[in-house]
């Protein structure tokens, strides 16, 4: 530990995170030093590694620090950082940054409720499903769907005909991210959008979700030379295990 802080700011900036996923307690005095540092990442990083800790001890100097930061990017951190280490009690807290004029910052509110798993998440996450910046509807529409609402998917599967492409391309990452088969025939609709971001994002998502009826639909984009060579790599040996696994369950 001693020699951390000789270390290039890069390597403390990861060395700060690999002291989270270690798991060691005896760090937290050597991550709170770089929490008071000057250094953006090295802060960033440090309260990510304390959350992983589930450093508890810990949550009242964090809030603290959320109530007096003017770094955006370090109030966005700190709001999911809490919400691993406190409670419903939080919900008041976390639920006053939904507002906030920096999209980040309401993205992460939003995840932060849903982690919370408070009685009164849903309601105050619900209005964010129509926030203007794509990232705080992906969030929301996750937060949701992990809180239960079953409603999602439908909403979700409204907004791929929307006009936007940007309301589009979240809708499908969101139905990549949850995963649901019904989804299959929205997001090859989407395989048609002359938007890149809409197309990207949906043939990542049919990739994710590996419905076989996406399988000739791909492969079709394949010869088109549409698709990356990691969505390659990736396609066939997981539809292929698909395959396999429908042909042993049938023949069982």
């Amino acid at each position: 530990m001693g020699s951390f802080d000789r270390q290039p700011l890069a390597v403390r900036e990861q060395l700060a995170l690999v002291f989270g996923e270690i798991g060691d307690r005896r760090v937290v005095d050597l991550l709170w030093r770089c929490v008071r540092t000057n250094e953006r990442w090295l802060r960033l990083h440090a309260v990510q590694a304390l959350a992983a800790l589930q450093h508890v001890e810990s949550l009242p100097k964090l809030l603290e620090l959320l109530a007096n930061e003017s770094d955006l990017w370090l109030r966005a951190t700190l709001l999911t950082a809490v919400a691993r280490l406190g409670g419903a009690e939080l919900e008041p807290i976390l639920s006053a940054h939904l507002t906030h004029q920096d999209a980040r910052v309401r993205a992460n509110a939003v995840e932060a409720l849903g982690l919370l798993k408070s009685p009164g998440a849903l309601e105050l996450i619900r209005p964010t499903f129509r926030d203007p910046n794509d990232r705080v509807r992906v969030n929301a529409a996750l937060a949701l769907w992990k809180l239960g609402d079953v409603t999602v998917l439908a909403t979700l599967r409204g907004m791929c005909v929307e006009h936007n492409k940007w309301i589009k391309s979240s809708a499908a990452f969101a139905l990549g991210e949850i995963g649901a088969p019904e989804a299959t025939p929205d997001l090859l609709a989407l395989l048609r959008d002359r938007e890149e971001v809409v197309y990207r994002n949906a043939l990542e998502a049919l990739v994710k979700i590996g419905d076989l009826r996406a399988l000739v639909p791909l492969l079709k984009e394949k010869s088109r030379g549409r698709l990356p060579e990691a969505t390659i790599e990736n396609l066939l040996p997981q539809f292929a295990h698909r395959l396999r696994h429908r042909l042993a369950a049938g023949q069982s």
